[in-house]
């Protein structure tokens, strides 16, 4: 979906945290309550126990225990229009969720193999600029 499909999604399905970002202004989720699956519905921790692999696949970072429920980091996905107060609770809890902590060299590290390739793809361009930049300083100090 686009983002203007997105903006004109039921409140119901945003409430529960659709869609998932997959590129910049494109999204994968239900268009009506009815095409929402509950095996669909994750909730977030900054210190999960699921992470994706690839473009949107789900897979375990670690043992599950029967009955623990199964949750990722929103934002190994997303980047954008998201804003909100985590309370998961986790020891390493980072308090607000705003979709820019892919930009921190120790996210990338805590998430490495479970970034989506939309986020993987956002990190090496930033990466590129800051290389071209550096090079652009280098030149004219020199």
């Amino acid at each position: 979906m686009s983002r203007e499909e997105v903006s004109k999604l039921p409140k119901e399905i945003l409430d529960f945290g659709y869609p998932v970002q997959i590129y910049d202004g494109f999204y994968l989720g239900p268009k009506s309550m009815e095409d929402l699956d509950g095996s669909e519905m994750f909730n977030h921790s900054c210190s999960p126990n699921a992470g994706v692999r690839g473009q949107n696949v789900l897979v375990a970072r670690r043992h599950i225990l029967f009955g623990e429920e199964i949750c990722f980091d929103y934002e190994t996905t997303d980047t954008e229009d998201m804003y909100f107060e985590c309370k998961c609770k986790s020891s390493n809890c980072r308090g607000m969720i705003d979709g820019n902590s892919w930009k921190k060299l120790e996210f990338q590290i805590q998430n490495e193999g479970y970034l989506s390739w939309y986020i993987l793809d956002k990190i090496n361009k930033l990466n590129r600029i800051a290389q071209t930049d550096s090079t652009k300083s280098e030149y004219l100090t020199s």
